[in-house]
């Protein structure tokens, strides 16, 4: 059983080394027809800005064999029960070499492992723990979009075929009923939206034939599919509920960058972040209706550089990039606060934990061929509280049979949704209630 007091370890007197030299251990093993590599470094620390812990994961430096180096071109993170990172990115050579990589800082030390080192694997991944927190890799290698899992070792499947971009990757149920439900943007045509979910050994793709690029993916309550995009003109919501797709349409003018978040809330909320002409807006749908706010301007725009999660107590985060700085806001009662975390360069991505203290990662440039992954928590949670689900919202649910880690106490559950993923403290994963119960 996991303990709450374990939430957020990045603690001030955490038992990590520090102010030791790089542990350097490199293992080869053959994975098919590809290599892992596995290095353990120690975590130095930098207090970029006062609220902040940040640390090096990994760096590269331009060797005479290449002349540059860019890591964390596309890059994604999710957390675990304990609130311990695992990163995926990209590790590019002179702009056509990709390597896949996979990065973790559970048990301390930050372990970095080649997941795929074909000629061209790893741009535009995705990583997503599933019910049993073990690392699956949505990513493109040459004109496959791939998905990568581990267990002992790396396993591979092709799910699609005509260079797909933009991929997000999310899970339904929980255990041996667990399914991989992946949203990108691609096909034979190159200019479609398409979903794609296993069931069973072969993969159904749905493909929407919608012309739009950058999909953002989120579960609502029952298993309902969200995504928006963006076309040439608008910027769309779609709903997928019992097999069904439904669309409208959020803003008609035409955003400058393919960035955009969603999440949905445990009452079904939807949350959107995005950035329209290098401001950076919030879309919330209440009953039925959409309404936006800018929170900020001056928004580099690029891929991925805005991220959203949704606080305890249902209030957005956003993390974004802005002149160069790696920004975060959080919204209150009394408003949107800010804090510039450091300087940052193209793709980031946010991830808020059981106790409300946001975790990010990031690259950072420092040009000829310099660059590296950079990961940040904050000092202090945005407020005291866990994320949790009221009884309220059990009312209608009785638990699954065989299920007993969730456990109800003081109203709570003990566990905390991250939009429709449920996360137990007692060691499981599930997604939304659905994954621990069932309609009564």
């Amino acid at each position: 059983m996991k303990s709450k007091d374990v939430l957020n370890p990045r603690a001030e007197n955490s038992s990590r080394p520090s102010g030791i030299a790089t542990i350097a251990v490199i293992l080869a093993l053959v994975l098919g027809s590809s290599i892992a590599y596995l290095i353990l470094t120690s975590n130095p620390k930098s207090s970029i800005e006062s609220n902040w812990a940040t640390e090096i994961v990994d760096s590269s430096q331009r060797s005479e064999q290449s002349t540059d180096v860019t890591m964390g071109r596309w890059l994604s993170m999710d957390l675990d029960g304990q609130g311990f990172a695992h990163i995926s990115y990209a590790y590019l050579e002179d702009g056509s070499k990709s390597s896949l990589r996979y990065a973790t800082n559970v048990g301390g030390l930050w372990r970095i492992e080649i997941a795929d080192d074909e000629i061209q694997a790893g741009s535009w991944n995705w990583i997503e723990l599933d019910s049993e927190e073990r690392p699956n890799i949505l990513y493109q290698s040459g004109i496959d979009l791939r998905l990568a899992a581990k267990s002992d070792n790396w396993s591979f499947e092709v799910i699609d075929v005509g260079r797909p971009t933009y991929p997000t990757l999310t899970f339904d149920g929980i255990g041996k009923t667990v399914r991989p439900i992946v949203a990108y943007y691609g096909g034979q045509d190159y200019s479609t939206v398409r979903v794609a979910e296993r069931n069973g050994t072969a993969w159904r793709i749905d493909n929407l034939g919608l012309v739009g690029v950058s999909p953002s993916m989120a579960l609502g309550q029952g298993g309902d599919v969200h995504l928006t995009y963006l076309t040439s003109e608008e910027l769309v919501h779609a709903v997928r509920t019992d097999s069904v797709w439904s669309f409208e349409t959020i803003t008609s003018t035409r955003t400058t960058t393919a960035s955009g978040s969603i999440s949905v809330g445990v009452s079904g909320t939807v949350h959107l972040a995005f950035d329209d002409e290098h401001m950076l807006q919030y879309a919330i749908k209440e009953e039925g209706e959409w309404n936006i706010e800018t929170v900020d301007d001056g928004l580099d725009s690029d891929y991925r550089t805005i991220s959203l999660d949704l606080q305890s107590n249902g209030l957005p985060a956003i993390c974004y990039l802005k002149a160069g700085k790696v920004t975060f806001a959080w919204k209150t009662n009394e408003g949107w606060q800010k804090e510039s975390i450091g300087e940052g360069s193209d793709d980031l991505f946010m991830a808020l934990d059981s106790s409300n203290t946001p975790h990010v990662t990031f690259s950072l440039s420092k040009g000829k061929g310099e660059t590296s992954l950079m990961y940040a928590y904050r000092k202090a949670p945005l407020f005291e509280g866990t994320r949790g689900s009221s009884l309220d919202m059990l009312e209608s649910y009785t638990l699954l049979p065989g299920v007993n880690e969730a456990q109800v106490s003081d109203g709570l559950v003990n566990g905390r949704h991250e939009g429709d993923r449920f996360r137990s403290d007692f060691g499981s994963l599930g997604f939304g209630l659905r994954a621990l119960y069932q309609r009564s």
